[in-house]
């Protein structure tokens, strides 16, 4: 083999050895999230309100951990508990307006790395309605930001909606 040959098959290879550093998406994935920002936008009139709803700021975090668990809390902005609170001692009112404050949920997950779609299979989730659901969404992962979008949009008066969560890693 002469020295060309040569140069011409390592140059060959160069973008092989790249493709193959290149981490996937669900290694990128992986770990600890808190939550950035949560938004309903609708598709009719491009407008975005807080998400669900839900007043700001908003708390919490999602992780996804190697052997293939996740787990989601998100909490919305809260009246403070009143200082002699305790689960026991709350009102059915506190309860129910503390529980509309909180989203939860937790299960196993798989990345579809040609679609960069994340799949969630519920477990468990603080509405027992989820338990059993598969919920899809989106995945963009851009300068250390995790963006999440529903992928089923949600009827409403206005137009079809979807929500977007983005994170940063912790």
């Amino acid at each position: 083999m002469d020295r060309r040959e040569f140069l011409a098959n390592t140059a060959a290879l160069i973008p092989v050895v790249t493709a193959a550093q290149t981490p996937s998406l669900r290694d990128r994935v992986l770990g600890a999230w808190r939550i950035r920002d949560a938004e309903t936008v609708n598709m009719t009139t491009g407008t975005t309100r807080p998400w669900l709803g839900r007043p700001r700021p908003y708390s919490g975090m999602i992780v996804y951990l190697p052997n293939g668990l996740m787990s989601v809390q998100i909490g919305a902005a809260r009246t403070a508990a009143r200082a002699s609170a305790g689960f026991g001692t709350l009102t059915a009112e506190e309860k129910t307006t503390y529980a509309d404050t909180w989203y939860a949920y937790y299960g196993r997950f798989e990345i579809d790395e040609a679609e960069s779609k994340v799949r969630h299979f519920i477990e468990g989730s603080l509405f027992a309605f989820e338990t059993g659901m598969t919920l899809v969404r989106t995945v963009r992962l851009v300068d250390g930001v995790l963006t999440l979008r529903t992928v089923d949009l949600l009827k409403g008066p206005d137009g079809e909606t979807f929500n977007q969560l983005t994170w940063t890693r912790i």
